[in-house]
């Protein structure tokens, strides 16, 4: 029995041994080549999508200097929004995009928008001219904060109501030599033409305006000897020759009704008796003689009435254009 007992503990002993050498061994061996990669932990993977990378401050420039150069030639404000990393930047870009549209629509409260204070200023300036001249509001020039723009403001609208001035002098008060002279040639214009002398045209600075104003005068008297000539004259309506013509027949029945309608063009202002007009040749003299006849009866009345609407009806642009200047 003793001796059973002994050589089990002797094989007991044997399998310690054993084992702790086996323990032994697989300690050193994950000492020197490292865990099993059963037991070792697995690498951290890379994220899903993609990897942000830090830009130096070199390449963040160029990026918004990237996002500058495409919002400057859309003109659009988001594409100002991509600049991302300088603040001052993008509001440089918002406020070049802003300030056009701005101007553009003319409400002077959305210069607000802009961030640098210069810009906003000038925003309010521009704004303030343009209602000016499209009113005549002289009272806007004086909300303008830029001394030099405010005095140009004041000039122009002087010398846009240049020919409202009563006097010579009223065009004193424009600073600015060009405007001033301006004025002084739009006063002595309409003086000359109102007056129908030609002498006062030669106080006209600007060579082309003089000429104008002795144009104008000449057919101005012209149209009203005309127009004394024919208060004078006694004939029969055209509507009651063209109702004679019926007492002839064929070629005279014809020759009646064309003089009838020719005369009719200018009785009535209307040209599409012209039209009805057989002969050819009488045809297109009524289309040539009376339409100029139409015009000077218009531009006539016109100046009469100082009516620029009826220079509208004038289809000719040379004479049309003259009649405006010498209305307004």
């Amino acid at each position: 029995m003793l001796s059973k007992k002994g050589g089990i503990k002797v094989w007991i002993l044997f399998l310690l041994i054993i084992a702790l050498l086996l323990g032994l061994l697989f300690y050193l061996r994950s000492k020197t080549i490292g865990p099993s990669p059963e037991g070792a932990a697995e690498p951290a993977k890379p994220s899903k999508g993609f990897v942000e990378i830090e830009l130096t401050p070199e390449q963040k420039k160029e990026v918004d200097n990237a996002a500058l150069s495409q919002a400057l030639l859309s003109g659009s404000a988001e594409d100002c929004e991509k600049i991302t990393w300088d603040e001052a930047l993008k509001k440089q870009c918002l406020d070049a995009a802003n300030f056009a549209d701005i101007l553009r629509g003319g409400d002077e409260k959305q210069c607000e928008k802009l961030h640098d204070p210069k810009m906003k200023q000038d925003c309010y300036d521009k704004i303030y001219q343009a209602s000016a001249k499209d009113t005549l509001d002289i009272a806007l020039c004086e909300k303008i904060a830029n001394e030099a723009l405010k005095q140009n403001c004041k000039d122009t609208l002087l010398a846009l109501m240049g020919r409202k001035a009563s006097s010579v002098q009223d065009c004193d008060a424009i600073q600015d030599p060009a405007l001033r002279k301006n004025c002084r040639d739009s006063y002595f214009f309409e003086a000359s033409v109102d007056s129908l002398d030609e002498a006062n045209c030669d106080r006209i600075g600007d060579a082309a305006t003089k000429d104008r104003c002795v144009a104008t005068i000449v057919q101005n008297k012209k149209v009203i000897a005309e127009a004394q000539s024919q208060a004078v004259r006694e004939y029969k309506s055209g509507t009651e020759i063209l109702s004679g013509c019926d007492k002839f027949s064929g070629e005279a029945a014809i020759a009646c009704k064309d003089e009838a309608n020719f005369d009719l063009a200018l009785e009535k202002k209307d040209l599409t008796y012209c039209n009805t007009i057989v002969d050819a040749v009488l045809k297109n003299k009524c289309v040539n003689e009376q339409g100029a006849n139409i015009n000077r009866f218009y531009l006539r009345q016109a100046v009469a009435k100082k009516n620029p609407t009826l220079c509208g009806k004038i289809t000719n642009e040379e004479t049309r254009s003259l009649c405006l200047q010498s209305v307004q």
